[in-house]
């Protein structure tokens, strides 16, 4: 019956192939992929699945996304290091350009899609070298995610186009969703403003595409060669998915991410004569509005009977 239905927590659920639970499944109601699903990612880089010290070197960055598309220090490349997010003190980053160019570089050559999309979580601490790549792949053929020249603008690049872009500015944290969609021959930035909760810009734009064929490494926050493309940044999440992914889904990741990139109430401290929400782990927020109720003068609960 419905109400049987309404009663089932997503969690218990099994996906399509190619899609995978949402990460809530388990404070969620429904029995189908359209409730509970989103898109399986091809590659997801979370840093908070390294398990070293802040400040320690980062020589590897193991893709969570159980595919194995794990990066690692390349023979040109600078060690970025893990850090702490300035906005939100129990975030890991990887901190990237600290002392000149850093990078990660894929450890295989992977075929190069028609059609991507790119969602993370950054921030820029300074200016780094000309265009300051967030991830690449060649130079001026197949795509980039990257500064235009000498500006603060986002560019989704493929082949040398310059648009679609969006501007940031340093030390704010932001959600990125670029995408590439070959059949359509459309090109998306959309950045959102994490502490704001707004979006920054959208920018679609016709693209040629990204060229057929080809098997190639992916670099993080440097360009593949070019030592002097470099990005000064903090990023907490890189994920990229092999197809173009509709507004909907991408929108729905966004918001995923930007919370995950929020401090969660737990961690505040409410004033006297208040308490944290019961929920306090799953909301986000850092003030008592948010996180706190007012804390009762007697509280007896059954529950606590052992």
């Amino acid at each position: 019956s419905d109400d049987q239905c309404c009663d089932k927590a997503c969690s218990s659920h099994q996906c399509a192939s190619g899609f995978q639970l949402l990460p809530d499944a388990g404070s969620i109601q429904g029995s189908d992929d359209a409730t509970c699903c989103q898109p399986a990612p091809w590659l997801f880089l979370d840093a908070r699945s390294i398990t070293s010290s802040s400040g320690s070197d980062v020589s590897e960055w193991k893709d969570s996304s159980g595919r194995s598309n794990n990066f690692a220090v390349a023979s040109d490349c600078g060690t970025p290091k893990l850090g702490i997010a300035s906005w939100n003190s129990a975030l890991p980053v990887v901190r990237f350009g600290i002392s000149g160019q850093t990078c990660l570089k894929s450890e295989v050559a992977h075929s190069v899609p028609t059609s991507a999309t790119f969602v993370g979580v950054v921030s820029w601490r300074g200016d780094g070298g000309n265009w300051e790549p967030i991830a690449a792949v060649s130079h001026d053929r197949y795509w980039t995610v990257r500064m235009v020249y000498n500006t603060r603008e986002l560019n989704m690049h493929v082949r040398n186009e310059q648009v679609p872009r969006v501007g940031v500015e340093l030390s704010k944290p932001y959600v990125f969703a670029a995408r590439v969609d070959g059949t359509g021959k459309k090109s998306y930035m959309w950045i959102y403003d994490i502490e704001k909760g707004v979006w920054a810009g959208k920018q679609v734009y016709n693209t040629e595409g990204i060229p057929s064929g080809g098997k190639e490494v992916i670099t993080l926050a440097r360009a593949s060669a070019k030592t002097w493309e470099w990005a000064q940044m903090d990023m907490a999440i890189f994920s990229m998915w092999d197809k173009f992914l509709d507004d909907s889904a991408v929108t729905h990741l966004v918001v995923q991410y930007a919370a995950t990139a929020q401090q969660a109430c737990s961690s505040h401290q409410c004033a006297s004569g208040f308490q944290l929400l019961p929920d306090a782990g799953s909301i986000q927020g850092s003030d008592d509005a948010t996180c706190c109720q007012p804390a009762p003068w007697l509280f007896l609960d059954a529950r606590s009977i052992t």
